[in-house]
């Protein structure tokens, strides 16, 4: 979703211009305070969120009416997840700056105070944590809270609308939405609440324009797809609906709602899909069980018919399981099976003689089906792969390539549950590595990676040369943390194979970055070096992200050599430091101390000065040394020249 004023970086950085030189106006950019605004404000534009949170602490801590400080501290909050502190901050802000504000014949501090604009983003902000937090109401008053002070806020009204969405008011929500596109008419979100507020009204086909130019300003808006989705249902066009839910589903496959629609869609269609629609309407389920209540119906609907076409299609075995679980889920199905029993087959005349179901005997070899299924998934033709396979199921039911071609495609559409059944019996009738391989994707595609580890293995154990499973094992590695494993993993899928080159080249780097950070909070300096190196040579783009890891452990590293009294080294360790981030005071501190321990008194005074401008609240610590170094570099300076 588009969002205006925002978490923009330039806005951040433009406030931080905007307060230091105001600082330098009025006179105090050395109080403590402020310096620790200016820092913070530093770090949440480099995105170093906890940093960030640890300088405004400090500067609230010196300055208890920072308005300005509680204000960043929770944006800082909030981009760290944490909703209730984030509220609480915007919150003490608002109330601070209206405090001093409202005192008479009291001048207050400005740089404490909240900027123009800042009084608006602050509800704004808020109203949208307290939607998340369930607060609907509270988030309505400060949206229109925020409105009072900013009556062109485009968030403000997005916000408001999508929460008078969510509460079932619709008319008010497409007001709301209207007035977002009114001021700006590029605005994607407004055009989807507004369609889902059409939709809610039983409009459907006003909604899909409103959502088609959603999907328009947005291509990445899995909800402009899915609501769209509903729409095309909702105006009988089952085709569509399935096409948008199938889009929506590749941008997000935790999408609940699409999943839903699809097998609604599915259900409905004039070639109908059931055995499809009863995994979606099972996917929907998993990923959200308030929706059971609600898709419990249409999922047994859905089972009943699928039993339906299966015993047309002579496959009584597996109707009757069908048939089972929709009476589990609906009791009505229990009449609902009897009263179609009784249209279907013919009354008995005798004892009742129990018979075992024979296979299909069209054709008695699933070879035919395999062969289609594997050809329907080359295509990327999924849905007709996993009809054929199911086929070849009904026909040999200890088809293993069937099983295993079936979860494969089911894999690739995004179900890895039902995957994993399919890989189940493959493996049970016959183990191969290729098996083993999928199935330990699928784990991982369902967040199992403990489980995608042991099939990986299994894989290697049976292929001892299977490439792609080192790097399955290798991202399921990855995904616990487990960095040496990952690294090693991914160098042998590429000595395998070195078409993975490119492929494995980002996830190289996360496990070295990964790897070098764990190294550095233990203070292997040497070791974090070396992995932090390869991550950036992995990924040379991630330099500058990894510049103050780096320099913190050549600074490390540098310590230690100064604390040996291995001053040379340490020099170029700190100078290192100095390099990779060169706004730190901490390195030049360092440096500083070391060359004072050296009698280099100029250099030694140079850095810390350089350390007090960037941290003015390390010269009490500093002073006296700085002192120190300049007078014995006046007394060498001027020292006579011996003479020959």
């Amino acid at each position: 979703m588009v969002t205006h004023r925002r978490w923009q970086q330039w806005w951040i950085l433009g406030g931080l211009v905007w307060l230091l030189g105001l600082l330098a106006c009025a006179g105090c950019g050395s109080q403590p305070s402020h310096s620790k605004l200016a820092e913070g404000c530093a770090q949440l534009a480099d995105g170093n969120l906890t940093e960030a949170v640890t300088a405004f602490d400090q500067a609230i801590a010196l300055h208890p009416m920072y308005a300005r400080a509680l204000f960043y501290r929770a944006q800082a909050y909030q981009k760290l997840g944490k909703t209730t502190r984030a509220i609480d901050d915007y919150a003490e802000a608002i109330r601070l700056h209206k405090a001093m504000v409202a005192k008479p014949g009291e001048q207050a501090d400005p740089a404490a105070l909240l900027r123009p604009g800042d009084l608006a983003d602050a509800y704004c902000n808020r109203g949208r944590l307290l939607n998340q937090a369930g607060k609907p109401d509270q988030a309505i008053d400060a949206f229109t809270e925020c409105l009072r002070f900013d009556p062109k806020c485009v968030d403000a009204y997005c916000g408001r609308g999508t929460v008078f969405n969510q509460g079932g008011r619709p008319e008010k929500a497409i007001d709301d939405f209207t007035e977002a596109l009114r001021l700006n008419p590029q605005i994607a979100e407004a055009y989807c609440g507004r369609g889902i507020a059409f939709l809610a009204k039983d409009l459907p086909d006003v909604a899909v324009e409103d959502l088609t130019e959603a999907m328009r300003l947005d291509p990445t808006s899995h909800e402009a797809f899915c609501q769209r989705g509903r729409a095309c249902l909702a105006m009988g066009n089952e085709q569509a609906a399935i096409k948008d839910c199938r889009r929506a589903i590749r941008s997000d496959p935790k999408c609940a709602v699409a999943f839903r629609t699809l097998g609604s869609a599915l259900s409905s269609s004039p070639d109908p899909q059931f055995a499809e629609a009863v995994t979606s309407y099972q996917e929907a389920i998993r990923l959200d069980n308030h929706l059971a209540a609600q898709v419990n119906p249409e999922l047994a609907k859905a089972y009943f018919n699928w039993g339906v076409s299966l015993e047309r299609e002579g496959a009584q075995t597996d109707a009757d399981n069908a048939f089972s679980q929709a009476e589990k889920l609906d009791a009505k199905y229990v009449a609902l099976r009897l009263e179609h029993e009784k249209k279907t087959r013919p009354a008995a005349s005798g004892p009742l003689v129990v018979t075992v179901l024979k296979p299909i005997e069209v054709d008695p070899k699933p070879a035919q089906f395999n062969h289609q299924g594997f050809a329907s998934f080359e295509r990327g033709e999924f849905d007709k792969a996993i009809q054929d396979f199911t086929n070849a199921i009904r026909i040999d039911p200890k088809s293993a390539d069937a099983w295993y071609g079936r979860g494969s495609a089911f894999l690739e559409k995004g179900f890895p549950d039902t995957a994993l059944a399919d890989f189940d019996q493959a493996i049970g009738f016959r183990p191969t590595a290729q098996t083993y391989y999928q199935r330990a994707r699928a784990f991982a595609m369902a967040g199992n990676y403990s489980r995608a580890v042991e099939d990986g293995t299994e894989a290697i154990r049976l292929k001892y040369d299977f490439a792609l499973a080192y790097y399955q094992r290798a991202l399921a590695y990855l995904q616990d943390n487990n960095f040496d494993r990952a690294l090693a993993d991914l160098d042998e899928a590429v000595r395998l194979d070195p078409k993975l080159q490119s492929q494995a080249q980002p996830w190289l780097a996360k496990a070295y970055r990964g790897k070098g950070i764990i190294q550095l909070s233990a203070k292997r300096w040497d070791e974090a070096l070396d992995s932090l190196g390869g991550a950036i040579r992995a990924e040379p783009k991630w330099a500058k992200p990894l510049s103050p890891q780096l320099a913190d452990a050549y600074r490390g590293r540098g310590f230690d050599h100064e604390n040996n009294n291995e001053c040379a080294e340490a020099i170029r360790d700190l100078d290192e430091a100095v390099r990779w981030d060169p706004a730190n005071a901490q390195n030049y501190r360092v440096r500083g101390l070391t060359y004072y321990k050296m009698a280099k008194w100029d250099l030694a005074s140079a850095d810390l000065k350089r350390t007090i401008r960037l941290d003015p609240d390390l010269e009490y610590k500093l002073r006296r040394t700085l002192d120190e170094a300049e007078r014995h570099g006046a007394v060498v300076s001027f020292a006579p020249v011996p003479t020959q």
